[in-house]
């Protein structure tokens, strides 16, 4: 922990525990590790709150990674369900790549969860199918449909 993070600790140790400082918030990620392995359980809480809030494009896969630190359900579907719903985008980066290669279960575990929710849209009728084929029975067209 670094000498920040400890003052951050500290700071929290110290102070009424309703909620966190700009300070803490600041160091929500290591602070969740320190309130975990010595069983804050409601700064580990609170800080799982803010990381929650926190899960954007550039830290979503790192955080599932750290819900698995110990296992947290909550950080993880919180992170598999952000993931799901910006997977096109978070699937093309770069990041993912470094993340397949380090995570390989993770990663076959986002794959699925991501296609078994795919919906096609049909390009000549706009109607949405699930993932079943490439035949749209509105319009009865083969290989008219589209990944949405």
């Amino acid at each position: 922990m670094k000498q920040d993070e400890l003052e951050a600790f500290v700071e929290f140790i110290y102070s009424d525990g309703s909620m966190l400082s700009a300070n803490v918030k600041q160091h929500a990620r290591s602070l969740y590790l320190a309130a975990d392995k010595y069983e804050i359980l409601h700064l580990r809480d609170l800080c799982r709150t803010e990381l929650i809030s926190s899960l954007s494009l550039l830290n979503s896969l790192d955080l599932l990674v750290l819900a698995q630190i110990p296992f947290d359900k909550v950080l993880n579907d919180e992170a598999f369900s952000y993931i799901k719903k910006n997977i096109s985008t978070i699937a093309s980066s770069d990041e993912f790549k470094l993340f397949v290669a380090g995570n390989p279960n993770l990663a076959v575990e986002i794959m699925k969860v991501s296609l078994i929710t795919l919906t096609l849209r049909c390009s000549s009728c706009g109607s949405n199918h699930s993932l079943q084929g490439m035949y749209c029975c509105n319009c009865c067209r083969y290989g008219t449909l589209r990944l949405i």
